[in-house]
């Protein structure tokens, strides 16, 4: 049975520099309840959303949807870019009214 090892930081670790690289762009959301789900999320974990970051397939993104903050998960089907709101729901982007707020681009979960 083999064990995995890391490589321990050998200079003082700024996180506000690794995760959050424009400031003024980025902001936080906490998943609410069971919301993130359907990403392997859980209530409580920690979104960091960059306004700046260009949207693409296999993105999670805060997105406006009916007056509201939603998590979603954006997809490629059939070479449209396609939301998923939920483990079941699917649509494509153009056939909904909601807007991308921004982009997913880290996660801080406590143990």
């Amino acid at each position: 049975m083999s064990c995995s090892t890391l490589d321990p930081l050998q200079y003082p670790l700024d996180l506000n520099q690794s995760l959050i690289p424009r400031p003024s762009e980025t902001f936080f959301f906490t998943v609410a309840g069971d919301s993130g789900q359907f990403l392997g999320l859980d209530e409580g974990d920690l979104l960091i959303v960059d306004r700046t970051v260009a949207i693409g397939p296999n993105q999670m993104a805060i997105a406006i949807y009916d007056g509201q903050f939603s998590l979603v998960q954006l997809i490629e089907e059939h070479k449209d870019l396609s939301v998923r709101l939920s483990a079941t729901s699917v649509k494509l982007l153009e056939d909904i009214d909601l807007d991308i707020w921004g982009i997913v681009t880290g996660l801080v979960r406590h143990f």
